[in-house]
């Protein structure tokens, strides 16, 4: 291999740990490690053939003993979820009130979780007894029923 092809592979092997790309992907597994595209080629670098020789002794017995090819196979597969006639909750429109009596209720319980962590043993019931009360009085109950009809209309017009 000619100085020309290596160069550019020397430049990037630092970007992980001199630059922390990548870094935090590990231990997760991430879409496209050993699978194909449509022309036959892998999504990533790294291809089921090249994963296949870095597995140590514990990794390649550990496959044998569940029956897969890779690891990563031991993960549920894409074709194996159900997907909802409905959007997820964090994709939802909702109206601004719940907006406003969310924010209200995150900005107390924020707070006044770290205060019943924080309380002695003693205080504790007294400590969350005293956040439910505010958290009711802010609205709480008014937030979940809102939510509940968003989440009722939203599957009602799906089916």
């Amino acid at each position: 291999m000619d100085e020309s092809v290596k160069v550019p592979t020397m430049m990037y092997q630092g970007l992980a740990t001199g630059q922390g790309v990548g870094f935090h992907s590990y231990p997760f597994p991430r879409y496209g490690v050993g699978v194909l595209d449509s022309t036959g080629n892998p999504y990533r670098p790294d291809s089921k053939d090249e994963m296949l020789e870095k597995y140590n002794e514990e990794q390649k017995v550990a496959c044998e003993a569940w029956n897969v090819e890779i690891l990563l196979d031991i993960f549920p597969q894409a074709d194996e979820f159900e997907t909802p006639d409905y959007p997820p909750l964090w994709a939802m429109s909702k109206p601004v009130e719940f907006d406003e009596i969310g924010n209200k209720l995150d900005e107390i319980s924020q707070s006044k979780l770290v205060a019943c962590v924080t309380a002695s043993e003693s205080d504790f019931d007294a400590t969350y007894d005293k956040m439910i009360k505010e958290l009711e009085d802010s609205g709480m109950n008014e937030a979940e029923a809102m939510l509940t009809e968003i989440i009722q209309d939203k599957i009602a017009v799906s089916n």
